[in-house]
């Protein structure tokens, strides 16, 4: 069955199934980036059938279709009118035009109820998940447009900004809050000064913090953020030493990331070893730490696993970069550089060893 051609019902439960699909952790990102384009191609199948409605009523000598016709912008997708007089367009899976938010609202309840809504904020952790940052940015700024005069825009204004500074537009992150705050009266939060690498001023209100509430993880963990990207690395391996052994597991995977990223700088390799136990096995940069460890302990072909494990990881992540562009994939291209250069010290170990037993 073609999808512009679901009943409301049918294409409520396609809505419900890709979310699903989307939300699901161990979605693969192959599957995310096929239904991400999917996505948009329905997207604008729903544009092009609106458009061709309105144009088929306005020969017609429908006022109010030439109307719409007139006002058209480009970054505002038609929908379908709502008037008696006109034919019933066919359904779609309403994703990145304006009709979604509206097409959501109105689904009964009882269907809410029965799975999860494909909303705006679900397509684009999915296309973060991928590193499908444009895609995610076009989908937030869609969301904005809803939400900007709501109680939620402030957290739609904090995606719009780490996510242009994930496409490295720092001059666009500053242009969203300055707006928002202009537009709304937006009080700027910690995290923000961060993404707008503004690293003293979080850091200045991030100790704040911490000296008025010692277990304020947040606070903690934003301070050795900054003091990492200020270059401050003893005093934030000074931090990690005075709170790790007084913070709860949770808390110790949150840090272990940010631990053994300052343990490197500083060379301190017995340290590192303590972090990575705590480090997830799901990311190819904390792959690098283990396989930097395993190599310090001259533990090579448990080093080269790590290594073939750590590649098949950054595969998938590639892939979502690879597609929006090289500059984009520069950063993980890097890491496979890494990688090539581990097994060079492997080997250069390895031949090192073999001539003193000779």
């Amino acid at each position: 069955v073609c999808c512009t051609q679901f009943t409301a019902a049918e294409g409520a439960a396609l809505r419900r199934a890709v979310a699903r699909v989307l939300q699901h952790p161990e979605t693969p990102t192959a599957v995310l980036q096929a239904l991400l384009g999917l996505l948009e191609f329905l997207e604008r199948e729903e544009k092009a059938v609106a458009h061709e409605e309105l144009f088929q009523r306005a020969r017609c000598g429908d006022k109010q279709a030439l109307s719409i016709l007139q006002s058209a912008r480009p970054r505002r997708p038609l929908g379908p009118p709502s008037t008696s007089s006109a034919a019933p367009a066919p359904q779609v899976l309403m994703t990145g035009s304006s009709n979604m938010g509206k097409r959501m609202e109105e689904e009964p309840q009882q269907q809410q109820q029965e799975g999860p809504v494909l909303t705006y904020d679900v397509i684009a952790a999915a296309a973060t998940r991928c590193h499908a940052f444009a895609k995610a940015l076009r989908v937030k700024e869609k969301e904005y447009q809803l939400v900007q005069s709501g109680a939620d825009s402030s957290a739609v204004v904090e995606d719009l900004v780490q996510i242009n500074n994930e496409l490295n537009l720092p001059d666009a992150a500053s242009g969203i809050l300055r707006a928002a705050q202009n537009a709304q009266r937006i009080r700027l939060q910690e995290s923000w000064f961060e993404k707008l690498e503004r690293w003293q001023e979080a850091l200045a209100v991030y100790e704040a913090r911490l000296n008025r509430s010692a277990g304020d993880t947040g606070a903690l963990l934003g301070c050795l953020r900054c003091l990492y990207a200020l270059g401050e690395y003893k005093k934030a391996d000074t931090l990690v030493r005075r709170a790790w052994h007084g913070v709860a597991d949770e808390t110790r995977q949150a840090m272990a990331p940010l631990a053994a990223a300052n343990a490197t700088c500083l060379g301190s390799w017995e340290r590192l070893a303590v972090f990575t136990d705590h480090l997830s096995e799901k990311s190819s940069l904390n792959m690098i730490y283990r396989i930097a460890v395993s190599v310090t302990r001259r533990d090579f072909d448990s080093a080269r696993r790590e290594i073939l494990r750590a590649r098949q990881i950054l595969d998938t992540e590639i892939v979502g970069l690879l597609d929006e562009s090289y500059e984009r994939a520069y950063s993980a291209a890097v890491v496979l550089q890494q990688y090539a250069e581990l097994e060079e010290v492997i080997e250069y170990q390895r031949c090192a060893s073999a001539t003193r037993r000779r």
